[in-house]
């Protein structure tokens, strides 16, 4: 979800600027209960970043892929009146997650715009909507596509579908592929 603030955020201490990875233990697949997360009700949301003096924030949850599927064969943009309705639950679901730790957040609440994993899919083409391209299981780095050389001469791969998935991940992947490209260790 991104959100417009108003520009009181700025000054409020209910609205704290910076990034923060929110869970409610260490183990994430514990904390999950996957029995409300199949009926699409999301148990926390993972990241939320609250920009210094821009009155925007970002929020990032955890949805069951499988509940969008009936919209899959559809156009952004003209997806019906049901997928509208059902993005403004789950916008509505996740705003409470959010003010349950960050109380009088919602009061700032100007626009929100909601992207579901049918939104990611269109425009990064990632398989399932899922945000951070393949997904993260064990046996994807034992994968032969997954690595800096491509059966295409002169094509390389880097990014963190190489390596791992976030920001480091994506570095490393691109260290990969520049070490792979200059025979050297980098």
């Amino acid at each position: 979800l991104n959100y417009c603030l108003d520009e009181q955020s700025s000054s409020s201490k209910s609205v704290p600027k910076g990034n923060y990875f929110v869970f409610d233990g260490v183990d994430t697949v514990d904390v999950t209960d996957w029995e409300e997360l199949e009926k699409n009700q999301p148990q926390h949301f993972n990241y939320v970043n609250i920009h210094e003096n821009q009155h925007s924030a970002q929020v990032i949850a955890t949805v069951n892929t499988k509940h969008f599927y009936k919209w899959k064969e559809t156009q952004l943009g003209n997806r019906g009146d049901d997928y509208v309705e059902y993005k403004e639950l789950l916008a509505n679901q996740v705003e409470d997650l959010v003010e349950s730790v960050f109380p009088g957040f919602s009061n700032h609440v100007i626009h929100r715009n909601v992207s579901t994993p049918l939104s990611i899919e269109h425009y990064t083409s990632h398989m399932k909507g899922l945000c951070y391209g393949v997904g993260a299981y064990t046996g994807r780095y034992n994968l032969e596509d997954l690595k800096p050389v491509t059966p295409i001469k002169g094509l390389l791969l880097g990014g963190q579908d190489v390596c791992s998935p976030g920001v480091v991940g994506a570095f490393l992947g691109g260290l990969m592929a520049v070490s792979t490209l200059t025979r050297k260790n980098v």
